[in-house]
């Protein structure tokens, strides 16, 4: 008997659901996208811009990786108008401090495309952005897809978005002393070497 009512209720629910307009489209599963890697090769050609940290943090890292032979650039301070872009842009329910950095990454490659002439593709090949990041399911670990939305959103699919692991630290294993700061993987970890020599 508990057989014979379990494809009527089915039936029943799915004319409910087909009669408020609710019918749904077939699931479409998350697919992580293609990550473009940053190679030592570039090293020479592509600025790293980074922003969000602290003055002192900034200037450290600034000169800490143009004595290694990176161009490197700091997004500025976020203001408001990031903050409204970052909403915008982004998903709903990030922190604000999220709002703000994804707003001023956003709004410093528009200005780069509209008022310095710098075509999309350019800036998609000679740039990315580091950032730091987390494995785990807090929103900490999720910035990076949170930053690659917003930047899809305002225009900018395939900016590269390199996240660093607070406890990557330096990589003596490959016996280069390269620092690991690249592309997550799912590991969540760095995969390319920034070389240092």
């Amino acid at each position: 008997m508990v057989h014979a009512r379990k494809p009527r209720e089915r039936l029943i629910r799915e004319r409910l659901i087909e009669e408020a307009g609710l019918k749904s489209a077939p699931l479409r599963h998350f697919k992580r996208p293609r990550e473009v890697p940053f190679s030592r090769a570039e090293r020479g050609q592509v600025t790293v811009w980074f922003g969000g940290l602290t003055l002192r943090h900034e200037e450290l890292v600034q000169a800490g990786l143009e004595g290694l032979g990176y161009h490197v650039g700091v997004i500025p301070t976020p203001t408001k108008a990031d903050f409204q872009a970052g909403k915008e842009f982004g998903n709903n329910g990030q922190c604000n401090p999220t709002y703000f950095t994804v707003g001023a990454l956003v709004n410093h490659l528009a200005r780069m495309r509209d008022e310095q002439g710098v075509l999309v593709e350019q800036i998609l090949r000679d740039h990315v952005f580091v950032t730091a990041g987390a494995c785990g399911p807090c929103r900490f670990g999720m910035y990076e897809a949170e930053y690659r939305l917003a930047l899809r959103n305002s225009g900018f699919d395939g900016f590269r978005d390199l996240l660093f692991q607070q406890s990557g630290g330096l990589d003596q294993a490959t016996g280069d002393a390269s620092t690991s700061i690249l592309p997550s993987s799912s590991r969540c970890s760095m995969r390319s070497s920034w070389a240092t020599s």
